[in-house]
């Protein structure tokens, strides 16, 4: 559930991650990051380093995709145009999975190998909502 500071709780995350050096791949590290910043709870539990460590970690979690480890962490998916600022978006860059955070009313930040990429929210494929107090 989201703590009752979410909103400044995820600002301030937002602005410490723009300062890491991110790999795109690493966009299960950020969205945890996120949900971790609104919530208090920490969603890390598989550990990677590269993209084939990512398959590996994805496959031995029982998972296989990194769309249904989300669906096991946050449930049922949701359509894009229901999210909420700070929910969790899913789309597809150059056939990649790729994990984002809802920021504004229609824009979601994504990891891009230039830093962040911000992506109209009607450009992506599923949602989930991070859960309210």
């Amino acid at each position: 559930m989201r703590t009752k500071t979410w909103e400044n709780d995820l600002n301030q995350y937002m602005i410490e991650a723009q300062k890491r050096a991110w790999k795109p791949f690493e966009c299960g590290h950020f969205v945890a990051g996120a949900i971790e910043a609104m919530t208090g709870q920490n969603l890390k539990t598989i550990e990677y380093s590269d993209p084939e460590t990512l398959k590996v970690a994805l496959s031995e979690s029982g998972s296989k995709t990194l769309y249904n480890y989300m669906r096991k962490a946050l449930g049922n998916p949701i359509a894009v145009a229901m999210a909420r600022r700070g929910d969790v978006i899913y789309r597809n860059e150059a056939g990649q999975p790729c994990l984002g955070i809802l920021f504004g009313k229609s824009k979601a930040f994504f990891l891009h190998k230039s830093g962040f990429a911000a992506v109209h929210v009607l450009e992506c494929k599923r949602a989930w909502h991070v859960p309210y107090e």
